[in-house]
């Protein structure tokens, strides 16, 4: 297991990192072992799109759709690359906006293998992590000391020596995103790093949206169970691949107030208007 902590992750927060604008507008980063990017894309229901050079590349594909769609877009921008980690070769997917998919897309992507994630939605202050094993949760959890899953305390010992606290608040000075990251590194032998994201070769693809409200009845389950250089090659997303879409998207009412307009929104009108600047 790498020795990775919150500290090897601090470009994150960097004015010169691209990934300022995922933490700015909400993002899934995952890492799943032994799956190609094309059969993840195809798992999780993605039109293919081709292939972006970098994040920086991914971002402006991102910013073209927000400004051609007039508020929101059915379809969520995914990026998928090889990258190397323990035991072999991983597949980092990264979303922009929005969620990978559903947990029957997770636990069919960890079948035999194991599938690690972080996430944020940009504004309420949600950020997920999930450790699948062979098609099982193993531990989730939006705040680390409410945990979840079939061993939700088996990463207590790595947690803390990341800088995540799953009995009490974690350190003074620890940034909780960054040691997300690390703790991710342990699990999987992938170092993230700002120079892999911009060099990256992802093939993209157009991720079927989860239905509203995926966010709220994730932190819900949390809080109820309580526990004491990359490389892509693009082959196309094979037909025969298994495609699982996520159910009907629920109606989402036109918001009437500022506090319930996603965040997305906002970042779609500074883009526009050619104000978009990333986090300082």
């Amino acid at each position: 297991m790498a020795s990775a902590t919150a500290a090897d992750y601090g470009w994150i927060r960097s004015s010169s990192a691209g990934f300022g604008y995922a933490l700015d507008l909400g993002y899934t980063l995952a890492l799943v072992r032994g799956v190609r990017p094309d059969e993840l894309l195809g798992m999780a229901g993605a039109e293919p799109r081709g292939m972006s050079a970098g994040l920086g590349e991914l971002i402006e594909q991102h910013q073209e759709r927000l400004i051609e769609a007039e508020y929101w877009d059915e379809t969520i921008l995914a990026g998928a690359c090889t990258v190397e980690g323990e035991g072999g070769d991983w597949t980092l997917a990264l979303v922009l906006g929005g969620d990978l998919g559903s947990p029957l897309l997770m636990e069919t992507l960890s079948a035999g293998t194991r599938a690690v994630s972080h996430s944020s939605n940009g504004g309420k202050p949600m950020h997920f992590f999930h450790w699948y094993e062979h098609g099982e949760l193993r531990t989730m959890f939006e705040r680390p000391q409410v945990r979840s899953g079939s061993t939700p305390d088996e990463l207590n010992a790595v947690m803390r020596e990341v800088g995540l606290d799953p009995t009490d608040d974690e350190a003074p000075g620890v940034d909780r995103k960054a040691a997300v990251f690390a703790l991710t590194e342990r699990l999987t032998g992938v170092r993230v790093t700002d120079e892999l994201l911009a060099l990256a070769e992802f093939l993209t693809g157009d991720v079927p949206e989860e239905p509203a409200g995926s966010w709220e009845s994730e932190t819900s389950t949390s809080r109820m169970r309580t526990a004491s250089a990359p490389s892509c090659s693009f082959g196309g997303i094979n037909s025969d691949t298994r495609r699982l879409r996520p159910r009907a998207r629920a109606e989402r009412p036109r918001p009437q107030r500022q506090s319930d307009v996603h965040p997305q929104f906002f970042v779609h009108l500074a883009v526009r208007r050619g104000q978009y600047l990333p986090r300082s």
